[in-house]
């Protein structure tokens, strides 16, 4: 008796009711989609201020609010001592359907013992909302690896 009545209750939900129930990103979803463009950039150091100099991966993605990820673009580079541990990766664009999507950045190095080190960023729509300039917003990171240059002195 009581599984039929749980049975006929459910029936008597509209589909509009359960999809509203189900989408957790309804809410904050935008009225129009918005654009926003980014180049990353970053100043990389050794933990005694010296330049970097070794591989930088970068990874730059955007994930929608309900999780989904899109976007993802992957560069190496190796600055060099000439540049003073300059990086810079391409122009990147997203489109934002949501307030709650968001634009995802990290970097990643490798120590000389193979110690991974890892720096991230996240660029929310309200970012934009206050970056945004006509043109491709340009972000630099400062970053410093918990270890010492090649060959520094103790």
């Amino acid at each position: 008796m009581i599984v039929s009545s749980m049975v006929f209750m459910a029936a008597m939900c509209t589909k509009d009711e359960i999809e509203e129930t189900i989408d957790p990103c309804k809410e904050t979803a935008l009225p129009s989609n918005e654009d926003a463009s980014y180049v990353f950039s970053a100043y990389i150091y050794y933990k005694d201020k010296v330049p970097y100099v070794g591989p930088v991966h970068f990874k730059v993605y955007k994930t929608y609010c309900d999780g989904t990820v899109s976007g993802e673009y992957y560069l190496t580079h190796i600055p060099s001592a000439a540049n003073g541990g300059w990086f810079s990766g391409m122009v990147y664009t997203y489109t934002y359907t949501n307030s709650d999507d968001m634009v995802w950045t990290a970097f990643s190095f490798e120590s000389p013992t193979y110690e991974i080190h890892k720096e991230m960023g996240a660029f929310s729509l309200g970012y934009v909302h206050l970056y945004y300039n006509g043109g491709p917003m340009e972000h630099t990171f400062q970053i410093y690896l918990p270890w010492d240059s090649p060959g520094a002195k103790n």
